[in-house]
């Protein structure tokens, strides 16, 4: 491909993520699904008050960024960035404290998956179903036996990987734009609303945080520089393999990275984009076969039982939830399973998944897919109440939480940064300019969520894994403009 064509693609890409970015801001100004996450209704009142708290807040940080650059430049790094990851720890400690619950849906599963692997060295009957829980549960038992398989102990660890993940954003925007903004990205992520809500709940969600941001941090050399030596390479696959065994939907960070790589690496070395791919399928491959072969789980049943792609592809069309989990499709691809080939219940779905988009016409679509998007990226609680919600040890605290008058300002936490966020990311896009590996991925991982959860099934919370991206192009939106700050 000749180097003009591919000076063009990147363009594109650029003008896609500048588009996709804008409309992401416009449903955030017009929409907030925050409320209905947990069955309520946002009023009229607060939606105005949110929306004018927000316009106001970002006029601040665009008229005075330079002197919160230059002021974030005066303290020392080493003490500030102590200082705020053990604000963190505490935060998360107190939500951990007051908002504790009972294991159930999948994060039940997967808990009480672990303890059974560890005492009686087999799966239980739900991962026949869903397989693409293997790997945490594997994660979780590990833990269990060097530590001890407590809840609390897993909730730790989980409070743990989310501190991490913030001081590897921090050394990420830190690399690409100083240790002023470097400070900025930490401090948003300190406050940002799922990671400190979701500090009880032990599942992909946080977990992927760190899996995702190990090889983010390896791919940039301390001066930005995207790193595209072979062993890096390789090593950064690896590890995006293992993220897509901990969640599916991260399969959009393995396509951005392929691109990139094939869109900047010199003549011959655009084959190395085929590496992603190729270690990527031995993982799963491997992976697979050593679940298949240790007796933990019945291979032919988990052959029979557990549900094909096509079921989530179906479900993403559903038009009683907006492409949400539902309990109607679920129910029936279980009995489809039972009574008929597997082939047979993979055309089914294909089929069901076309006649839902056909029976819906052009504007049917159009609608369904702005509620659809609208439910993902317009709740800035990212479903984390809903599921604090779901089995409470405390259940006095988080219906005061979730109830007027203080569910007002929490939701309104949630909203205005959500708002804050988009708006950052919008700058972001219009700013960037130059055609930077790093830069594209990012939009590229944007993009690639934004069309994927159009087709699958989507919940809010599964924008968490993408949020370490939104909140570092947030950080370089607003404050790259102060260039003593960043580096070049």
């Amino acid at each position: 491909m000749a180097e003009s064509e591919l000076n063009s693609l990147r363009k594109m890409i650029a003008s896609l993520f500048l588009s996709v970015s804008f409309f992401l801001l416009l449903i955030n100004i017009f929409f907030t699904r925050g409320y209905q996450s947990i069955g309520l209704t946002a009023s009229l009142s607060f939606k105005w008050i949110t929306l004018l708290a927000a316009v106001v807040m970002i006029c601040v940080l665009i008229k005075f960024r330079e002197s919160i650059v230059d002021a974030a430049g005066r303290i020392p790094v080493k003490a500030a960035v102590a200082v705020l990851l053990g604000i963190s720890i505490l935060m998360q400690f107190t939500a951990l404290s007051l908002l504790n619950v009972t294991p159930s849906w999948d994060f039940g599963w997967v808990i009480n998956g672990a303890q059974h692997l560890i005492e009686r060295g087999r799966l239980l009957d739900y991962y026949l179903r869903y397989p693409n829980n293997i790997f945490i549960t594997y994660v979780l038992a590990l833990i269990g036996k060097l530590l001890a398989p407590k809840l609390i102990i897993y909730q730790i660890c989980n409070i743990l990987a989310i501190v991490i993940s913030q001081y590897l954003i921090y050394r990420v925007t830190e690399k690409l734009a100083g240790a002023s903004l470097g400070l900025i990205s930490l401090l948003i992520s300190i406050l940002f609303f799922p990671y400190i809500f979701y500090a009880p709940i032990v599942y992909t969600d946080t977990l992927s945080l760190l899996f995702l941001l190990i090889p983010i941090n390896l791919l940039i050399d301390r001066n930005g520089q995207f790193k595209s030596r072979l062993f890096i390479i390789v090593l950064v696959s690896f590890f995006f393999s293992l993220c897509l065994l901990l969640k599916g939907t991260l399969i959009v960070f393995v396509i951005a990275y392929l691109l990139v790589l094939l869109l900047f690496l010199p003549r011959w070395k655009k084959l190395y984009s085929l590496l992603p791919v190729i270690i990527v399928l031995i993982v799963q491959i491997l992976f697979n076969q050593s679940v298949y072969t240790s007796g933990i789980i019945n291979s032919n049943e988990l052959a029979n039982q557990r549900f094909p792609v096509t079921h989530w592809l179906m479900m993403g069309q559903n038009p009683w939830t907006y492409g949400k989990h539902t309990m109607h499709d679920v129910n029936w691809t279980r009995e489809m399973l039972k009574n008929e080939p597997r082939k047979q219940v993979e055309q089914t779905q294909l089929k069901e998944f076309r006649r839902r988009i056909m029976a819906r016409g052009w504007l049917g679509n159009g609608r369904f897919n702005l509620e659809k998007l609208n439910e993902t990226w317009t709740d800035g609680t990212y479903y984390a109440l809903f599921v604090l919600k779901r089995e409470p040890v405390r259940p006095n605290v988080i219906k005061r939480l979730t109830a007027e008058p203080l569910g007002f300002f929490v939701q309104g936490y949630a909203r205005i940064q959500s708002l804050i966020l988009m708006a950052g990311i919008f700058l972001f896009a219009v700013r960037m300019k130059k055609s930077d590996p790093m830069i594209t991925m990012f939009m590229l991982t944007v993009i690639g969520f934004f069309l994927f959860l159009i087709i699958w099934e989507t919940r809010s919370r599964y924008l968490v894994s993408l949020t370490p991206f939104l909140i570092i192009m947030c950080s370089i939106g607003y404050f790259e403009g102060n260039q003593r700050s960043a580096k070049q």
